[in-house]
């Protein structure tokens, strides 16, 4: 009896915990750009696909706005902005109305972090945390402002206040915390970087050049390194009693991170070092796995979407795929295939994908499909034989013409691409001028235009040059040296998937 019912308890245990501990949890993911951080059309795309991927495998996909959270945001307000609303919370304490200064500040407070580092955020906040300490005190709460005015004085302890302004009540007070802080007992802190001779940067207040040693007091600190108008990651450090802190930041690395919009790398064209950057932000973010997304933007013809699935662990590039995109944008359910092939290897006619294993520089090509003998066959063969002075001159001027109108089609078809990418702007956030609607419709009617005007200048150009090239090339005196198979020109139209080709053929 008492077998049975150990029995029965084991089972229920074992059930019992497999009901709490639930799915093995889910892989930890994000979505990232490299190029143009400012590309309307690589932001949606991006975007969208953080939207699909949780719809293909059950995965932890971190947000926008969780992921710039990690990396520190961009600066939402200026200088100029913070410093009137320090001066809208001053007025609001002389007003005696210390809760609404309280909350102004608080604000301020949480801009004023995000400013890039130097005199000015310094300045900054030594007036907002003065000005804090002093609401602090109205409003009866002694260890907030003495906490304020220790914010300043643990960076700077030769601060003073100016006894035009304050009182000597509130001079004696930050008197005192200032004693505190120059006798209390403080760890070691150093930051080295690569490159060295980088500018620390502690709590926006500029300190010296890397490698650099200092003495701080227990805390958490902001900080931050910059060298030729580039900085890094801020980041907050947890400065310990119990043993000394350091700090390493690799500057090439985090001053290519920008955060103005989804979090993108920038300015890296080395395949490999893209994928080094891109496996190191993985671990900052804490990931598992990271997509990384680009355009390979073509001047004439299709454009690539690309993706790559990186695995942070070994920094190893699982798999990559791409869409072909035209003017009129990536197909229809484009994002949600390309979703699907990066995370599961799932095949799919949209995506293209590439091989892995070695660098990759080019956009994804789609394999060689068997030649088609029946339909690679010349449909016609012109021969020329020795032709009259007045070929040539004809000739000649029938090419340059096709030249320039090949030339004029190149044009339409750039004019095409702007113009639908100003109404795929207009569609991800609105940037035309005037009523959206119409702006965005005259854009895509302009595209569309345009594009036609191309197809017909290739058209028309490629007949004209051909023609030409034959009455020109054709046209050989009879003197030369050369025997007539070598130097017979040979036109030949050729059908292909999206039309005809037309190819002229000289030996010399």
């Amino acid at each position: 009896m008492s077998t049975a019912l150990l029995r029965s308890t084991l089972v229920l245990s074992l059930a019992a915990s497999a009901l709490l501990s639930g799915p093995a949890s889910a892989q930890s993911t994000a979505v990232v750009i490299s190029g143009d951080c400012k590309d309307p059309d690589l932001i949606s795309a991006a975007r969208e696909l953080t939207r699909e991927l949780p719809r293909v495998k059950e995965l932890k996909v971190l947000s926008e706005s969780e992921v710039v959270d990690k990396l520190g945001r961009s600066p939402t307000r200026s200088v100029e902005e913070i410093r009137r609303q320090l001066d809208t919370a001053q007025q609001q304490f002389y007003q005696a109305q210390y809760h609404k200064a309280v909350a102004q500040l608080e604000t301020a407070m949480q801009d004023i972090i995000h400013l890039p580092p130097g005199q000015a955020r310094w300045q900054l906040w030594v007036s907002a945390s003065v000005l804090d300490g002093l609401v602090r005190g109205r409003l009866n709460k002694s260890a907030a402002a003495s906490d304020a005015f220790r914010r300043v004085l643990r960076i700077d302890p030769t601060y003073k206040l100016d006894p035009d302004y304050f009182s000597p009540s509130t001079i004696k007070e930050f008197d005192r915390i200032r004693a505190e802080v120059v006798a209390a007992k403080k760890v070691t802190f150093m930051v080295k970087t690569n490159p060295s001779g980088a500018t620390v940067y502690i709590d926006g207040k500029s300190f010296g050049k890397t490698p650099f040693v200092t003495e701080l007091l227990p805390g958490s600190y902001q900080v931050s390194v910059g060298a030729n108008g580039v900085f890094s990651l801020p980041r907050q450090v947890d400065v310990v009693r119990s043993a000394p802190s350091d700090l390493f930041v690799d500057l090439g690395f985090e001053s290519a991170i920008d955060t103005e919009r989804v979090p993108c790398i920038s300015g890296v064209k080395n395949e490999s070092v893209l994928l080094a950057h891109a496996n190191k932000l993985g671990s900052v973010l804490d990931l598992e796995q990271l997509v990384l997304m680009r355009f390979e933007r073509q001047q004439i013809g299709p454009s690539w979407l690309a993706a790559a699935l990186i695995k942070i662990k070994g920094g190893e590039k699982i798999r990559e795929g791409g869409l072909q995109v035209t003017a009129r944008g990536y197909p229809p359910h484009g994002i949600e295939e390309l979703a699907r092939f990066i995370i599961t290897g799932e095949s799919s006619d949209l995506v293209l994908p590439q091989p892995t294993g070695r660098p990759q520089t080019s956009p994804p090509t789609r394999p060689e499909r068997p030649a088609e003998p029946s339909s690679l066959e010349p449909v016609a063969t012109v021969e020329s034989t020795p032709s009259p002075s007045w070929r040539k001159p004809v000739g000649q001027s029938l090419t340059a013409a096709g030249a320039v109108v090949l030339a004029a089609g190149i044009g339409f078809q750039v004019s095409s691409i702007l113009a639908h990418r100003d109404y795929q702007a207009w569609v991800d956030g609105g940037r035309l001028p005037g009523e959206p609607a119409v702006a965005a419709r005259e854009a895509l009617d302009r595209s569309n235009a345009h594009q036609l005007f191309a197809y017909v200048g290739y058209g028309v150009g490629a007949v004209a040059a051909g023609a030409g090239l034959f009455l020109w090339l054709g046209n050989r005196s009879a003197t030369e040296p050369a025997s007539t198979a070598e130097t017979t020109p040979q036109v030949s139209v050729l059908p292909t998937r999206e039309g005809l080709a037309l190819s002229a053929t000289v030996r010399f």
